[in-house]
């Protein structure tokens, strides 16, 4: 009987995970982007999947990254200067960032609409 109820229990904890909560019949917003599983999106923005590229190189990846939303560049900004310090990036420039061995640079215009983030991730020169 035990080891029915820890079925049944773990089982209902795997559908509550799987099943979202609630549903705006949008498809649900993308918190990170998809080449760099660790840099999140800023609020108010979405990845444009088309504009991305990822690169293995023997120096490191290179990863170029764009999003488009509603937001203006100032919030963005800050956002990623708020941050990506608490994901172990170093502030090293108003729009550069460095962690171990890579460089993330991020370049914020202003679009019709809102803005437009490219974000560039390169190995640190050596």
């Amino acid at each position: 009987m035990t080891v029915r109820l820890h079925t049944i229990f773990l089982l209902v904890i795997a559908l509550a995970v799987a099943v979202p909560t609630h549903s705006n019949g949008a498809e649900q917003a993308q918190d990170f982007f998809s080449g760099v599983e660790d840099l999140p999106l800023a609020p108010g923005l979405d990845e444009v999947r088309d504009a991305g590229m990822i690169y293995d190189t023997p120096a490191g990846r290179i990863v170029h990254a764009t999003a488009k939303g509603a937001s203006q560049p100032g919030d963005v900004i800050g956002f990623y200067r708020a941050t990506l310090p608490q994901l172990g990036w170093q502030i090293v420039g108003a729009t550069r960032f460095q962690r171990e061995t890579e460089i993330l640079e991020l370049k914020v215009t202003r679009i019709a609409g809102g803005v437009k983030l490219a974000v560039t991730l390169t190995p640190v020169e050596r």
